[in-house]
C-alpha cells in the first residue's frame, strides 16, 4: 500500500524569517579619515609653517628690552567637494506582490547607502595606500625575505622605524596603523609577533593585542571587497585594501591648530542624505538614493608612513 512522503505533503516556500544578502560588514575608511562639516561646496583653509613652529627662538632677554621676537607664516589649502549617489526603483506591483520576510523599501536605502560607503572606502584606501601620497623617507617597499609573510622578516623594526620617521617629522607619535586584511593576517602568525606576546596572551593576536605591541592607540584592518567586473560578466573579486600598511597620526577631534595625515571634507547637509521620491513617468513606482558631496585629501604628509606590499 503506498503513502505520501515527506515532499508530497510539504510544497516548497520562501522563507519569512530567513535571507541572504551580501555587504560588507565594516568599513574603516571614516576612522581613518577624520570628517569634517563644511558649509561650502569647495572652499580654502588655513596651513601653518610647519619650520615657524619647530624653530627654537626663544632666548634671554635683557632689562629694558623687548628680547627675542618671531613670528610665524601662514598659507591656505583648497579643497572642493564632489557629489556621490546611487539610485534604485521599487515599482509598487513588486511591493504588494513581495513575500513576508522581504522590506523592498528599507533593502532598497540600504543597498544605496551601502554603494556609496563602498564608494568611499575604496577612494580612501586609494588615497591612504597609494606611495604619492607619502614624502620622500616616508615610504618603503618590501620585497623578498624583508616582507611580513617570510619568518625572517622584521615587522615590529619596520614599524619602530616608520613611528620614528613620523615623530621626528612632526613631534608626536602616530597613533594609527592600517593593516590591509591579507597584512593583518600574516602579522598574527609572525614569530617575532608570537614571541613578543606569548607571556601576556593565551588566545589570538587581535587588533587591541598589535595596538599593544606597536604603541599605537588603534590598529585598523582593511576587509572590505570588491566586484571590479562590469554588471553581466562573472565577477571579479579583490579586496580594497591590498597587501600594504601605513602608520598615520589622525585627529582625534578635527577643529582648529589640529593636526591630521588626511581630513575628509562633507558638505554639510549631504552627508549620506537618504531620499524617496514618485516616479512622475507614470511607472507606478518609488524612487530611493543616497547621496554625499566630500572630498578627502592628504593635509599633513609627513603625519604618515607607507610600507608597500608589506606581505607578498
Amino acid at each position: 500500500m503506498p503513502f505520501p512522503n515527506a515532499r508530497d505533503v510539504h510544497q516548497d516556500s520562501v522563507l519569512t524569517n530567513l535571507s541572504v544578502q551580501y555587504r560588507n560588514e565594516e568599513y574603516i575608511a571614516a576612522q581613518c579619515v577624520p570628517k569634517v562639516l563644511v558649509r561650502k561646496a569647495s572652499d580654502k583653509y588655513y596651513e601653518f609653517d610647519q619650520g615657524d613652529w619647530f624653530r627654537d627662538e626663544a632666548g634671554e632677554r635683557a632689562a629694558a628690552t623687548t628680547g627675542p621676537v618671531g613670528g610665524y607664516s601662514l598659507s591656505t589649502q583648497s579643497y572642493d567637494t564632489k557629489q556621490y549617489s546611487m539610485a534604485t526603483y521599487v515599482a509598487d506591483e513588486e511591493r504588494d506582490n513581495a513575500d513576508a520576510g522581504l522590506d523592498l523599501d528599507r533593502q532598497a536605502i540600504e543597498y544605496c547607502a551601502d554603494k556609496v560607503q563602498l564608494r568611499f572606502e575604496t577612494q580612501a584606501a586609494g588615497l591612504l595606500f597609494k606611495a604619492g601620497s607619502y614624502p620622500t623617507g616616508h615610504q618603503k617597499t618590501l620585497s623578498g625575505a624583508a616582507q611580513w609573510n617570510n619568518a625572517s622578516s622584521k615587522p615590529i623594526a619596520d614599524i619602530r622605524a616608520a613611528k620614528s620617521q613620523i615623530g621626528g617629522a612632526i613631534g608626536r607619535q602616530p597613533n594609527t596603523l592600517i593593516l590591509g586584511e591579507q597584512t593583518y593576517l600574516q602579522l598574527q602568525d609572525h614569530p617575532d609577533v608570537l614571541d613578543r606576546v606569548k607571556y601576556t596572551q593565551s588566545g589570538a593576536v587581535t587588533p587591541d593585542l598589535l595596538a599593544g605591541l606597536f604603541d599605537v592607540n588603534r590598529v585598523l584592518v582593511g576587509r572590505a571587497v570588491q566586484n571590479a567586473a562590469a554588471e553581466g560578466l562573472d565577477p571579479s573579486y579583490k579586496r580594497v585594501w591590498g597587501k600594504h600598511a601605513a602608520l598615520i597620526y589622525t585627529a582625534p577631534m578635527p577643529g582648529l591648530r589640529t593636526l591630521s595625515f588626511a581630513y575628509w571634507f562633507v558638505w554639510r547637509g549631504y552627508d549620506f542624505t537618504a531620499e524617496r521620491w514618485r516616479k512622475s513617468d507614470g511607472g507606478a513606482s518609488d524612487g530611493f538614493r543616497v547621496r554625499a558631496q566630500w572630498d578627502s585629501k592628504i593635509a599633513a604628509k609627513t603625519a604618515g608612513y607607507f610600507i608597500e606590499n608589506a606581505v607578498a
